[in-house]
């Protein structure tokens, strides 16, 4: 063994999530998260709703968290290069980002009501609450600058998860560590995996934790408040998921997102989804570097047979990532050490994954059916660019360990369930009906 493959990659990169706090700013402090939940609770009663107990706050700090990606120590100045180059021109909102990171930052956890009047004055308060938030966004967004490069640092933290889980021979051969990754001002539920002179990088959407963030707490949501509901739940969770469908298709802004409540402890659930979410999508983009998709892909001067190609390349990055993720369980099984560094629970991963698909699947088809209505009056984004459908994707994913037939986790299920009859309601719908959930957020 030389000494290079000796190198305990895992440990340097779990080390580095101590060392970036010398890099991380916080966009707020302390004493404004205390004014904002206050000024809530204050603003609620003021508008004559009844006194509201909380189970839990949860407050994930790390998205209060943004980072000069630049600053990284680790970085040459060729990609520091190719970095600001890939970010100059960047225009999406500053607004956007703050305001679907802090929506992400704060998770209330309501005792379960016990009349409707409860369940009146948990909605007065959680839309008082986002609103507070927007106006706070919009002010940091006014005092922020003009710098583009300090951005979300939920990205850098994903990435130092993965590489303290991947074995380190394989980080190692594939040179791993070399790979430098940064968020841009793109809206999709993907990332990208690129290589440029022999420099690879990986990008992702820069509101990408927000947003599986409110997917994942969409669907929590309405399983919860199930026991509630009268039936036809599709008739209104529709127009409550259409600014989130229009968020991918069109340039709508997050702050028409619709305020969610959880109960209890849910809003833990909530992250640890998102978190493995996020992990599996930097883990398929490592799986496209360990397989070089593509220096193989730009070396296809058809345009077909490229298409063809990079098809493929997507179903063999999906079986690699879960490969990556049960690697600690397939090490177990060799009555070996589970790496001590790894955070990564198999079982968690892979029902945070389902998910994930789950809410690809609903936006492919809404995408479908808004752009046959209204494809020639509106500009709309595609979610898929060149990947498969969600839904073959998914099956690939579980091929590897012939677990194609497994059945879905019970939250994926109740997923694919609610996302269907919301798909097929909006099937019913005139041209007139849709465009009259959309024309509020098309502006």
């Amino acid at each position: 063994m030389n000494e290079c493959s000796a190198v305990d990659f895992n440990t340097i990169s779990l080390n580095k999530i101590s060392t970036d706090w010398d890099l991380i700013s916080f966009v707020i402090s302390k004493d404004e998260i205390d004014d904002i939940v206050a000024s809530a609770a204050a603003l609620t009663i003021q508008g004559g709703e009844s006194p509201l107990f909380m189970e839990s706050t949860i407050l994930d700090l790390e998205s209060l968290c943004t980072l000069d990606y630049r600053q990284l120590p680790e970085l040459t100045h060729i990609q520091v290069d190719l970095m600001e180059k890939r970010l100059s021109g960047e225009t999406d909102s500053v607004v956007d980002m703050f305001f679907l990171e802090l929506r992400c930052t704060f998770s209330l956890g309501w005792k379960v009501p016990e009349s409707n009047d409860d369940i009146r004055a948990i909605s007065y308060h959680n839309s008082t609450f986002n609103n507070l938030i927007y106006r706070k966004a919009d002010f940091l967004a006014s005092s922020f600058g003009s710098n583009r490069y300090k951005m979300p640092y939920w990205l850098r933290l994903s990435q130092l998860r993965i590489m303290s889980h991947i074995p380190n021979n394989l980080i190692n051969n594939a040179q791993l560590d070399k790979i430098f990754f940064f968020p841009i001002h793109r809206r999709d539920l993907n990332a990208t995996s690129c290589s440029i002179n022999g420099q690879k990088y990986v990008t992702a959407n820069f509101g990408l934790n927000g947003i599986l963030h409110e997917l994942n707490r969409f669907i929590y949501h309405f399983q919860s408040t199930e026991v509630y509901s009268l039936g036809n739940r599709e008739k209104r969770a529709l127009p409550e998921i259409v600014p989130v469908v229009l968020y991918f298709l069109t340039s709508c802004s997050p702050r028409y997102f619709f305020p969610q409540f959880l109960f209890g402890q849910s809003g833990w659930k909530v992250k640890t989804l998102t978190d493995y979410q996020l992990d599996f999508i930097v883990l398929h983009e490592i799986a496209h570097h360990i397989l070089e998709h593509p220096e193989r892909a730009s070396l296809i001067k058809d345009y077909v047979e490229r298409q063809n190609k990079i098809t493929k390349f997507e179903y063999e990055a999906d079986t690699l990532a879960n490969a990556l993720m049960a690697s600690a369980v397939m090490t177990e099984r060799d009555d070996e050490p589970r790496n001590k560094n790894s955070v990564i629970v198999y079982a968690d991963a892979i029902e945070a994954v389902e998910l994930l698909f789950e809410h690809m699947n609903f936006i492919e088809q809404m995408e479908e059916n808004i752009r046959s209505r209204f494809g020639g009056v509106i500009n709309i984004a595609s979610i898929k660019g060149a990947h498969p459908d969600a839904y073959t994707r998914l099956e690939y994913f579980h091929r590897i360990f012939k677990d194609e037939n497994r059945p879905l986790s019970e939250i994926a299920i109740y997923a694919r369930g609610l996302y269907n009859k919301m798909i097929d309601y909006c099937r019913e719908l005139s041209n007139d009906e849709m465009a009259s959930l959309m024309r509020n957020y098309l502006v």
